[in-house]
Order: structure tokens, then sequence, then C-alpha cells
């Protein structure tokens, strides 16, 4: 009986750990307003464990003409006629830790080109993400806000 007792103590006081590094690898999942709150991005986790985000609102959707705005900017130009929403623009985020992500890849669809990313949580509700070419110290920072839908 004692044993028993001893092993149940053991799983309540375990639980709440366990619990709590699910939520702390899953607090990069969620929507996120960009720096110059031009774009939502909802960022997801992908069956591989790695992560992923998409365009989901643009604050300007359609161009001049009235119709849903295109990735114009594509070097490929068979995709240039590709919407803007729903596109995956940030793709292999890989958790380092609990509050950073390496190894990502960033498409900027304002200047038609794909970065290397890292992200670090700020707090539940900022992340930093750095782009660059080639090496961290040469890129830029955004930092993202999170939003609802």
């Amino acid at each position: 009986m004692k044993k028993y007792l001893i092993i149940g103590l053991a799983v309540v006081l375990c639980l709440p750990a366990f619990l709590f590094c699910k939520e702390e690898t899953n607090r990069l999942i969620g929507y996120w307003l960009t720096g110059d709150k031009t774009m939502k991005i909802e960022i997801f986790a992908n069956e591989d464990s790695t992560f992923a985000g998409k365009i989901i609102w643009l604050k300007e959707p359609n161009d001049k003409n009235g119709k849903p705005k295109m990735d114009t900017k594509n070097p490929d130009e068979k995709l240039r006629t590709r919407p803007l929403l729903e596109m995956v623009i940030l793709t292999g985020l890989i958790p380092e830790s609990n509050t950073k992500y390496k190894s990502g890849k960033l498409y900027d669809p304002n200047s038609g080109k794909t970065y290397s990313a890292t992200i670090e949580l700020v707090n539940n509700n900022t992340i930093n993400i750095r782009y660059f070419i080639a090496t961290p110290t040469l890129g830029r920072t955004d930092t993202w806000t999170r939003t609802s839908r």
C-alpha cells in the first residue's frame, strides 16, 4: 500500500512539470502581427516537429485594381500568380531551446528574397525574428506581437 501511495504522489508531483514542458514548446504557435503591422502570420507545428508560418491577413489585401495581391516579386515566374493570402512564408524552424528556434527560412513577398531565419521568444506575446543571408550578424531583426486571428 505504501508503494502505491509513493508512486501516486510522484505522478501527481511530476504532472505539472510535464504539462509545463509541453506548453513551453507550443508558445510559438499562434497568430503574430509583423513589426510593420501589414501582415498577420499564423505559426503552426508540422508533423516533422518543425514550425512554419503562413500569411492569414494583409492590411491591404488587394492591389490597385481591387484584385487579391499576388506573389509578383517571386524570382520564379511560374509562382508570380499565386495569392499572398494563405502563402507559407516561414518554414523549417527547429526548436533549439524553450525560447529559441533555428534553421528556418523566411520568404519576403515584398522583395521576392528568401532568408535564413531564427526566432527568439521574448515573452508570451513577443518574438524577435532574425533574418539574414549567410550569417546572423549581417541580418535584421523584426519584432512580432501576438494577436488574435
